[in-house]
């Protein structure tokens, strides 16, 4: 992931936490209880503590879910750069080793070598983790059928003008869904991470991770009831406020575009 889409990860994050503690949902510092955690100190874990003590619409619901991903993700992110930094100093251990070295240098860096190609770990939960990764997406396959059927339901009790119960459902369905989703980039990275013990060649697992997220989650927000609006201010990485002149010229676009529809009536 480069830089730019870890700024707009971080910011919508901050956005996100934001818009929710507008609407009276806040994260708590647990060491000073009458503050807001920071957006960098806040984490999935939190999120679905105070999810718990709520029952969200679901918009409310949307962006707590979309809150919650990328929390996760940017832990991802920082336990892949710790991780890469810890190989990335081996590997400069071992490209300045040299035939001066000592007969137990010598040996100390062939345990570390062998060590790092053992691959005994990976064989026993690889297979578990993988069975549990197909267990979360049939999970999250069901989930997505179950809010077609509510959502269908609600069209229902509308065009009968009965009140509509299943608002609430369908936020805890697309949660859960969410969470499966999440789930499942947990372990994929995981594995990744079992299999980088090996001194393999080097891969990019976020390469398009954010852009994954972030289509998910304006996805979930468009289906929510979202307006641009609402979905500009909670991505403020990808979708920068224009500028006063930017503005301008769009008054003036609208206004010539607003003359022309009266000459034509």
């Amino acid at each position: 992931m480069n830089e730019a889409d870890r700024s707009s990860l971080v910011l919508a994050i901050a956005a996100h936490g934001e818009w929710l503690e507008e609407r009276g949902i806040r994260f708590l510092n647990p060491d000073k209880p009458d503050e807001s955690l920071a957006p960098k100190r806040l984490s999935a874990e939190e999120v679905r503590r105070v999810v718990a003590t709520h029952r969200p619409q679901r918009l409310v619901g949307a962006v707590m879910t979309n809150l919650c991903v990328f929390c996760s993700l940017r832990v991802r992110l920082e336990i892949s750069a710790e991780r890469a930094k810890n190989v990335g100093d081996l590997k400069e251990r071992l490209a300045n080793s040299s035939e001066y070295l000592s007969a137990e240098e010598k040996v100390r860096t062939l345990k570390l070598v062998t060590f790092g190609h053992q691959d005994g770990h990976i064989q026993s939960v690889g297979p578990a983790l993988i069975e549990a990764a197909k267990r979360a997406r049939t999970a999250r396959r069901k989930l997505g059928d179950v809010v077609k059927e509510l959502e269908g339901r609600q069209r229902t009790a509308a065009k009968l003008g009965l009140p509509n119960g299943d608002v609430a459902d369908v936020a805890l369905a697309e949660w859960t869904r969410a969470r499966c989703e999440d789930f499942e980039d947990d372990l994929a990275f995981q594995l990744l991470c079992l299999e980088g013990q090996q001194f393999a060649p080097e891969r990019e697992p976020f390469a398009k991770a954010w852009s994954r997220a972030k289509k998910s989650a304006l996805a979930r927000l468009l289906a929510a009831g979202a307006d641009s609006a609402q979905r500009r201010a909670l991505f403020p990485g990808e979708f920068p406020k224009p500028s006063d002149r930017d503005e301008n010229r769009q008054q003036i676009d609208r206004e010539s575009r607003s003359r022309k529809r009266a000459k034509k009536r």
